[in-house]
């Protein structure tokens, strides 16, 4: 059945796809173009609005480390004190790292949430506005567990 949102997302899928499927794509004209880029986080996007609240938090978080500084094989950044990606690029990959935190809240999954919203802290808090909300969310939690 056709819908507004499902053409929305076909259309994103469809962009996405093609732009990393492309035998003529090079690293900036195909996966890590800025076209695909959007694909991506709006794809995750789409899965948050339609409450596939697991499938967004794996698509933020592949967002993150396809699009966000380097990690190492733990999944830690390597120099989260500095970053050399565009503004628009890097205000992208925080609100990702945020709302895979925001996924977990909304399950209901306080482990998760708390690991997410750490990994933040620890990990995205170069000129990072979000992280005044990843310290009150861990706060605020620690203290209605202590409760």
């Amino acid at each position: 059945m056709w819908t507004p949102k499902n053409s929305l997302r076909l259309a994103a899928t469809t962009l996405l796809a093609l732009s990393w499927l492309s035998p003529l794509a090079s690293a900036e004209s195909g996966r890590m173009s800025d076209e695909a880029r959007e694909a991506y986080f709006y794809l995750a996007d789409l899965l948050f609005l339609k409450k596939r609240l697991s499938e967004a938090a794996k698509t933020y978080k592949e967002f993150v480390r396809l699009y966000g500084p380097p990690q190492d094989e733990a999944g830690q950044v390597r120099e989260p004190k500095t970053t050399s990606l565009p503004e628009t690029r890097l205000k992208q990959v925080y609100e990702a790292g945020v709302r895979v935190a925001q996924c977990w809240q909304r399950q209901g999954h306080t482990a998760n949430m708390l690991a997410a919203y750490r990994w933040v802290v620890a990990n995205q808090n170069f000129n990072n506005p979000r992280v005044a909300e990843a310290l009150y969310r861990t706060l605020l939690t620690g203290v209605k567990l202590a409760d």
